[in-house]
């Protein structure tokens, strides 16, 4: 079983370090989702490459009359390297201020937070490894595959018609 940044939290001795990786959790249900692979060392030893098997094709399956063969069609595969980013923020209050006004802390680092996580979800979508600091979205990854819509797109300001109806039905089947 993968390990997710909710077990990542149990270990973590200092409830500031819980708090941050659970406001994480509560706020975004893909990092929740998602597998944690703890491949980057903070003392050192590794780099920000990380690498992985991406499958590129599914197999279909078919059924097949008696006497006959199935139609050979495997999965195919390929190994992806990605250069991994630092995202987050940070934020400065005085210490006369932290003392006078303590939630402000609480406050500002629940706003870097959510910052954080937004800018995660539209990178997640839209990323490009291109550029310096982001990494490739699932508009970069399924560029030209199979589970990539055409993008000729649908009019929806002349769907009285049940052709475009269905077209555009027929478009979100394949979507989903």
């Amino acid at each position: 079983m993968a390990i997710t940044l909710n077990d990542i939290k149990i270990g973590k001795a200092d409830k500031y370090d819980q708090m941050v990786v659970d406001t994480f959790l509560r706020k975004s249900p893909i990092l929740a989702a998602m597998p944690f692979d703890n491949c980057i060392s903070p003392s050192g030893g590794s780099t920000l490459t990380y690498g992985y098997i991406r499958v590129k094709t599914s197999p279909a399956a078919e059924g097949r009359a008696v006497g006959s063969d199935y139609t050979a069609n495997p999965a195919t595969k390929e190994a992806v390297t990605t250069d991994l980013k630092i995202m987050g923020g940070k934020y400065e209050i005085d210490r006369v201020l932290a003392e006078a006004a303590p939630d402000e802390i609480a406050f500002q680092t629940e706003e870097k937070i959510q910052a954080t996580v937004n800018r995660y979800h539209w990178l997640f979508i839209n990323g490009n490894k291109d550029t310096a600091t982001e990494f490739d979205g699932l508009a970069e990854i399924v560029d030209g595959s199979v589970t990539d819509f055409d993008g000729s797109g649908i009019d929806l300001s002349t769907i009285s018609s049940a052709a475009t109806a269905l077209k555009l039905t027929e478009a979100l089947d394949t979507a989903i």
